[in-house]
């Protein structure tokens, strides 16, 4: 028998050791009754304790958005994604994950040529590359109120190494986090830029509210 469940069988009988004193329930078997339930009590809760929590974000309370230097540098042209989805994950061993998956189509610039033009095969290529995705591979406690993340991007096919420093926000029962960072759309196949008029960084902003699912 492993050593968690000699722990509930120990847990149990201890708890249940009065029914075994003279009088109790013991002769009428309603001890061996109540030490099945206990045990049963134990490996629930136990197991509850064992289960990943997922922190699913809310999409009505959270956005994506983008800026990108354009004209020399003279104009900042902004855009957000109007859908997207995201998960928090810590399992058992406290270890977390973080993924940001969103709709590339959805993004918009309020000039629709514009968009028109981020969406095909120069910028998103949404037609091939409908997702635009985010999967950290290290998440860890940099100081109060704020995380060091790193993962990998991915945009119309390629991949760059990111790392943010998410700030978190948490009044009573909400939560929010806050996360920006800095990509050379160019490593991600987006050169388009005649005369150069386009400049890089491109800057990504995320504010997400997640909610507490399991």
């Amino acid at each position: 028998m492993g050593l968690l469940s000699d722990r509930l069988l120990v847990d149990a009988v201890g708890q249940l050791d009065g029914d075994m004193e003279p009088g109790g329930d013991a002769a009428n078997g309603g001890f061996w009754e109540r030490f099945g339930e206990r045990v049963d009590e134990r490996v629930t809760a136990t197991q509850d304790q064992l289960a990943v929590t997922r922190w699913r974000l809310d999409p009505a309370a959270s956005s994506a958005e983008f800026q990108v230097p354009h004209f020399w540098g003279l104009v900042t042209v902004k855009g957000h994604f109007e859908r997207l989805d995201g998960w928090l994950e810590i399992d058992e061993n406290g270890q977390r994950q973080i993924t940001l998956t969103i709709d590339a189509a959805s993004l918009h610039t309020s000039i629709g040529k514009r968009d028109k033009h981020l969406r095909s095969a120069a910028f998103f290529d949404t037609q091939n590359h409908p997702e635009v995705r985010f999967r950290s591979t290290s998440v860890s406690d940099a100081e109060e109120d704020r995380l060091r993340v790193e993962g990998e991007l991915e945009v119309a096919g390629e991949r760059v190494l990111l790392r943010l420093d998410p700030t978190i926000h948490q009044t009573d029962h909400q939560l929010d986090v806050e996360a920006a960072t800095t990509v050379d759309q160019r490593l991600l196949g987006m050169t388009w830029s005649p005369l150069g008029m386009t400049r890089t960084p491109a800057t990504l902003t995320v504010h997400a509210r997640p909610g507490r699912e399991s």
